[in-house]
């Protein structure tokens, strides 16, 4: 939709008004037209992918030598509200499991969401929206390193993203220090460090700090 103003007959109208009322009315005539230009007039500003809706965190940690794992999901919605499940397993026999969530009101961890989505979307260290991190690589990370899954889901458009890169350690320890298999992967393990710390604390620790997988006590 373009917007006009026809000058004579805007002039027309005016006539009769103070002369200060009038060049203030024209102003805004002109105003108007100008926010109209265009096919839709003045648009709003595009939201950051993922701003509405979902990041989830996986890391899969080896233990005994690869026989067993930890595997930690943290999910956590724009809304604030977070659930953490871990499953320790063994021989990929699922043994215990345990879950902890917000407690309260889960609006207060609303902005610290849209913080991270900001820092993943624009931030030149941590963005993910990069040509050097490929989504489609999915690496094998073997027994000495950590699986590490970080993926964001964007309700308005429908799309989610995710990227697989190896670490260091389970989530209570993630570290991005030698971080693979290219060189932004510590991109991937600082986003999930953060949604760690803005959600469990950098003082979490797993309930299975220090456990054994069930079977390897045969």
């Amino acid at each position: 939709m373009i917007c006009t103003v026809e000058t004579d007959g805007a002039l027309r109208l005016l006539r009769g008004y103070q002369p200060a009322r009038a060049t203030a009315l024209m102003a805004l005539l002109l105003g108007s037209a100008a926010g109209c230009d265009g096919d839709s007039g003045v648009q709003p500003p595009s939201l950051r992918f993922g701003q509405v809706g979902e990041i989830r965190v996986t890391v899969t940690n080896p233990l005994s030598l690869g026989l067993g794992q930890l595997q930690q999901t943290l999910t956590w919605q724009s809304t604030g509200a977070w659930q953490l499940l871990e499953s320790i397993s063994y021989r990929e026999r699922e043994g215990d499991q345990s879950q902890r969530r917000n407690q309260g009101d889960p609006s207060a961890y609303a902005a610290a969401y849209a913080s991270l989505i900001t820092q993943v979307n624009e931030t030149p260290s941590l963005d993910l929206f990069v040509d050097e991190l490929d989504p489609d690589l999915k690496p094998t990370c073997g027994i000495s390193s950590s699986s590490v899954t970080f993926r964001i889901r964007d309700d308005r458009r429908g799309e989610s993203e995710e990227w697989v890169r190896c670490g260091q350690g389970s989530l209570s320890f993630l570290s991005p220090l030698g971080a693979g298999p290219d060189l932004a992967a510590s991109r991937v393990v600082q986003a999930a460090i953060l949604a760690r710390d803005f959600t469990l604390g950098k003082d979490f620790l797993s309930d299975y700090l220090g456990s054994l997988p069930f079977g390897t006590l045969d």
